[in-house]
């Protein structure tokens, strides 16, 4: 086997339509010597390799994402964005394209706390879960990214999509359940914290997060058994005693429970009397 039929086979990128298969060889190569150079930390050699890779095959979406990556690397964020937009203009279809253009745009959004570069960054990881619909770790971050946008709607249809490729996974029913409580549908979000506690009983957080729910929806009982639950499991967290006080005092017949919660955390604060 020639030495450029390794190389394709190593890198293992799909043909660029148009492009002589010649050409294609040439330009893997040099891909194949940027990737070297880059993970030996020269990203001036990596990137002169990857553009003699462009040169060959100038549509391929990998070999740009993979100068975006370089550029980003080397601090040159505006010229990485730059090359992702243009990997992703000239190859649609490329997952790689899609990926490094949603975590440039992810950063940025972040860094400048711009909303709609996050909502960019959205837009890229949704086209990657088109593309590769049981990617879970992409699943994962658009989920965290409507998150931190507030977008209930959408990160909880995200995590719906996410359990389809993991249907057991606790910490995503806890976070759809939170997502539904957000979004004022209670029952959805109890019966699906219910359902996570199912797979983890032993679970503080499901339990304290159940309780918020039933104390929205005015269900004291529901939710004082909840903090208690929670509570055993974490003895010693000052907040789930509080909020334990809290739900007593609304049940006029527990005051002196609701103080002996109270009481339990003053000795943490070194209240005297």
């Amino acid at each position: 086997m020639s030495l450029f039929a390794l190389l394709l086979l190593a890198v293992g990128a799909p043909p660029a339509r148009g492009v002589d298969p010649r050409e294609r060889a040439e330009a893997y190569y040099f891909y194949s010597l940027g990737q070297q150079a880059r993970l030996s930390g020269s990203s001036d050699e990596a990137l002169s390799e990857y553009r003699k890779a462009q040169k060959a095959d100038p549509r391929s979406g990998e070999i740009r994402a993979e100068i975006a990556r370089t550029l980003r690397e080397a601090g040159k964020s505006d010229e990485a964005l730059a090359e992702a937009t243009e990997a992703v203009r000239l190859d649609p279809d490329s997952v790689d394209a899609h990926l490094v253009s949603a975590q440039l745009h992810q950063l940025r959004g972040e860094a400048d706390g711009a909303d709609e570069a996050l909502r960019s960054a959205a837009r890229e990881y949704e086209e990657v879960v088109r593309l590769q619909p049981d990617d879970g770790r992409t699943f994962l971050n658009l989920a965290a990214l409507y998150g931190q946008l507030e977008e209930h709607a959408e990160a909880a249809r995200t995590w719906e999509r996410y359990l389809e490729v993991d249907p057991g996974n606790f910490d995503a029913l806890v976070q759809l359940g939170a997502q539904y409580f957000s979004m004022g549908q209670s029952e959805k979000a109890a019966a699906t914290l219910q359902k996570a506690l199912q797979l983890q009983p032993g679970n503080a957080r499901a339990y304290q997060t159940l309780g918020d729910i039933y104390t929205r929806t005015q269900q004291g009982d529901e939710a004082i058994a909840s903090y208690r639950k929670a509570l055993e499991l974490e003895p010693d967290s000052i907040r789930l005693r509080l909020t334990l006080g809290e739900a007593l005092s609304s049940r006029a017949q527990q005051p002196v429970e609701m103080l002996a919660e109270r009481r339990a955390c003053m000795p943490r604060w070194k209240i005297v009397g």
